[in-house]
């Protein structure tokens, strides 16, 4: 089992991760404004894997200054579900690939997840933690 933590140049980290997926990418993320992890996983769509990607149905993933999901959702094989706040407050933040590697922890898909937060993701193929 290999598990590894990650504190600084989280978005770097995912991305090369990202690029390592062959088959599937699953994404619950509360928020998600980051462009570049966007294109990253529109890029996976594009060399043939499937993709979920569920959002909190929240202002902040609406915002022009955000990530444009039209994209996503116009590419072949993805699915793409927003989260309505009135049920339950979905605070996910996680992403498995090909059902082999979990990325989780405190950091949203977003710009000051990023630029302005203290953040930190594990990295694990733990099949426990993935089931």
């Amino acid at each position: 089992m290999n598990n590894k933590a990650y504190f600084s140049n989280i978005r770097s980290e995912i991305i090369s991760i990202l690029k390592s997926a062959e088959e599937e990418v699953l994404i619950a993320m509360a928020w998600f404004t980051n462009r570049e992890l966007l294109n990253e996983v529109i890029q996976c769509l594009q060399r043939g894997e499937k993709g979920s990607l569920t959002l909190l149905d929240d202002i902040i993933n609406h915002c022009d200054f955000g990530a444009d999901f039209n994209m996503f959702i116009a590419e072949k094989g993805s699915e793409f579900y927003l989260y309505p706040p009135s049920m339950k407050f979905m605070h996910h933040k996680f992403c498995i690939i090909d059902g082999e590697t979990l990325i989780t922890g405190s950091y949203n898909w977003t710009n000051y997840a990023e630029n302005r937060n203290l953040e930190n993701i594990v990295i694990t193929d733990d099949s426990s933690l993935i089931d």
